[in-house]
């Protein structure tokens, strides 16, 4: 029984180690799983002691191929393709709101287009797409802008 222990646990690390280099983690759940069942029959034929001892020690060993492998496949030309290796960071320039928008805050337009709810706007000569809370508003509405969120203008119809 040691034997078919032994091999269990072999080939689950084997699938772990696959795992690095197989989309979709079936290989991983197997691997899972094959390390599970040498725990049991541990744990059945050789007591609590010698199943925990597997149990961890196997677990440890799979935690550590994985930690290992995805250090090594860093290293590698198929990783530098999977990894991200390059920080977009406020101090290389890099920001996700575009702060141009805020110069329409609060500002009051006309809609040039239909807006249903986005299409264009015409504030002071310039045109912008803008976007209104599910409203549909005809050409030609007075609009004002009640904010700026995810880098969309969102406008409302101006109450007079």
């Amino acid at each position: 029984m040691a034997i078919l222990i032994i091999v269990l646990i072999v080939l689950a690390l084997i699938l772990v180690a696959a795992e690095m280099f197989v989309i979709g983690g079936v290989l991983g759940v197997f691997g899972a799983l094959l390390l599970l069942a040498a725990a049991g029959l541990s744990f059945y034929y050789y007591g609590t002691t010698v199943g925990l001892l597997v149990l961890f020690a196997s677990g440890g060993l799979a935690i550590a191929i994985v930690v290992i492998g995805f250090r090594i496949l860093r290293g590698t030309s198929a990783g530098r393709r999977l990894f991200l290796a390059d920080a977009t960071s406020k101090g290389e320039g890099f920001e996700s709101a575009d702060n141009a928008l805020d110069k329409y805050r609060g500002r009051t337009g006309v809609s040039v287009s239909e807006l249903r709810p986005s299409g264009l706007a015409d504030f002071d000569g310039e045109r912008i797409t803008v976007n209104t809370l599910g409203e549909f508003l005809e050409t030609g509405t007075p609009i004002e802008v009640i904010d700026i969120r995810y880098n969309q203008v969102v406008v409302q119809q101006k109450i007079t």
